[in-house]
């Protein structure tokens, strides 16, 4: 506020994930990379298997397509569930 105006910046998840993961086309590549960058270690095989859930949003790997109409929405959710986790509250 100092300068009189507020800065609004909003997640985008496809930019995010095309950006910062070396195979967006491949689900556990997103969770491992980004779980790793966050959590600062490899996360347990539970956590894994929670965020994965996430991002798959009930799906299976072999559905995952990057981009998709829905892969914004499923990105959104898993990183809301990765900031969630105790894990990401250790690093």
């Amino acid at each position: 506020e100092a300068l009189g105006f507020d800065i609004v910046m909003r997640f985008q998840p496809h930019a995010f994930v095309l950006f910062n993961v070396s195979n967006p086309d491949d689900p556990n590549v997103i969770v491992d990379e980004v779980s790793t960058v966050y959590y600062g270690m490899t996360p347990t095989p539970q956590v894994r298997a929670s965020l994965m859930g996430a991002l798959l949003a009930g799906g299976s790997e072999q559905d995952w397509e990057f981009p998709s109409t829905t892969s914004n929405d499923q990105i959104r959710a898993f990183m809301r569930l990765l900031v969630r986790m105790p894990d990401f509250m250790l690093k």
